[in-house]
């Protein structure tokens, strides 16, 4: 994700890359911009819903908000695929309108759902700490290990699990799709559709 991109835009920085270093910029700004807008969005929907802006709380309970900004990723995704379409010799600078959207994505796994689902390293270290604390019990004589530490690494771990199925999946049927596109028009028509759009 951004760390990627944040090492490209130093690595160009470091070598002069003038314009390596305004598309990364733009890059991570537009992500951070995205990331913001639900932020923000999330805040004034909840204080408006419970009219309690004026004493500042925010409203606990599921958030509106990612049902109601769903429309705007799918306009940024169609967009995006639009511009591709029109201006296909410029369409590295329309990838920050996927980091737009996809920041506003991501935001809305971690505001909402208190679960960060976009970035796996953290989840894993959890996952790999509950392992090292597991065997430290049995092998080491560590400490105990409690129920609640065993109930708080089961949400990271269907993180991991969701995440790497989610891929095993879409790359199966990209596969498959491929097979069929010969033999079923239907499918050889949704293979042509724009596909950040089909995406959104």
């Amino acid at each position: 994700m951004m760390t990627g991109n944040t090492v490209k835009l130093a690595t160009a920085a470091s070598a002069l890359k003038l314009t390596e270093v305004a598309f990364f910029t733009v890059l991570v700004m537009s992500y951070i911009v995205g990331f913001g807008t639900y932020r923000i969005t999330d805040q004034v929907l909840r204080h408006s819903e419970d009219g309690n802006s004026a004493a500042g709380v925010v409203p606990r309970g599921p958030s509106p908000t990612p049902a109601i900004i769903a429309p705007v990723v799918f306009a940024l995704f169609v967009l995006y695929d639009a511009l591709c379409k029109l201006l296909p010799n410029h369409s590295r600078w329309f990838v920050p309108i996927l980091s737009v959207g996809s920041a506003i994505v991501n935001a809305a796994g971690i505001e909402s759902t208190g679960a960060v689902t976009c970035m796996m390293t953290g989840n894993l270290q959890k996952v790999g700490s509950h392992f090292a604390d597991i065997f430290s019990n049995i092998f080491l004589r560590g400490p105990k290990i409690t129920e609640e530490a065993h109930r708080a690494v089961r949400k990271p771990a269907m993180i991991v699990l969701s995440f790497t199925l989610g891929i095993f999946i879409t790359n199966v049927a990209v596969r498959l799709s491929s097979a069929l596109a010969e033999s079923f028009p239907v499918v050889a028509l949704l293979r042509r559709l724009p596909p950040f759009a089909v995406l959104g």
